[in-house]
């Protein structure tokens, strides 16, 4: 998203006027936090027909309307397919050169532009997968473990 739009939407969601809005539409459609799946959104262009949005489309803008309606304030982003080290470290809770290290020893894949180093935004978010099931496991382990020899036993009163 471009920096004016960005600013554009900050005051468009600083004055009330949309939260109400949003509140009196979603009154008055009936919709709760759960949402509508029926929902038809349309868009219409001036000196252009109404076009249907789709299921798709309009599920992601009755989100919008939903958290607009509870006073939140909506962020539109988009993700990357690369990222810089440093984005990548704090996506991964670690020191950009923890993460440095990973590379080196090739334990995550990453490229060179430049001199920088970029790694694909889905190897970061394998690699962070493969992080949670290997922690998962060894609390199993060590759950397993407590059980065997009576750790885990509630106390007799």
């Amino acid at each position: 998203m471009q920096a004016s739009s960005s600013m554009a939407l900050d005051r468009l969601q600083a004055d009330a006027t949309p939260h109400e809005k949003a509140r009196q539409l979603v009154r008055g459609l009936q919709i709760d936090s759960s949402g509508l799946t029926d929902l038809k959104v349309t868009v219409e262009v001036k000196g252009s027909p109404a076009r249907d949005l789709g299921p798709e489309l309009s599920q992601i803008l009755e989100q919008v309307i939903i958290l607009l309606s509870e006073g939140k304030k909506v962020v539109v982003g988009s993700e990357t397919k690369e990222l810089t080290t440093t984005v990548a470290a704090r996506q991964l809770g670690m020191s950009r050169p923890t993460l440095m290290k990973l590379i080196k020893e090739q334990k995550i894949p990453a490229h060179k532009v430049g001199s920088h180093f970029r790694i694909n935004a889905e190897d970061v978010e394998t690699f962070r997968q493969k992080q949670l099931a290997e922690r998962f496991a060894a609390f199993a382990q060590l759950r397993d473990s407590e059980a065997e020899i009576g750790m885990n036993e509630q106390p007799q009163v």
